[in-house]
């Protein structure tokens, strides 16, 4: 039993035992029974602990970043923009400055 009445759920490592890369590899093989033991734990952590988690796992969330889906004008418009570079028809560099010019008047 462990403190506080429960069941040990698996192997425990103290704070002295622990290193990143043991944690590394103690996450990357975790099976999704391991994860959910891991989060009936989490739940039983004090209010403030279990927020810090919460912030934590809601930054990495938010780095989480889809694909793009191009609709199909944008793919078509793309296709033949690098068809016209292929073709070598690109803007000189006098062009180029000429519309920052006129840009920037």
């Amino acid at each position: 039993m462990e403190r506080g009445g429960r069941a040990a759920s698996g192997p425990r490592i103290t704070r002295e035992e622990l290193d990143i890369s043991q944690l590394a590899i103690m996450i990357g093989g975790m099976t999704g029974e391991q994860f959910e033991d891991l989060m009936r734990r989490v739940r039983s952590w004090p209010q403030a602990r279990r927020e810090d988690a919460a912030r934590i796992l809601l930054a990495m969330e938010a780095q989480d970043v889809t694909e793009y889906a191009l609709s199909p004008d944008e793919r078509a418009d793309i296709e033949e923009a690098l068809s016209e570079a292929d073709r070598g028809e690109i803007a000189s560099d006098s062009e180029v400055a000429e519309v920052f010019r006129r840009i920037r008047r």
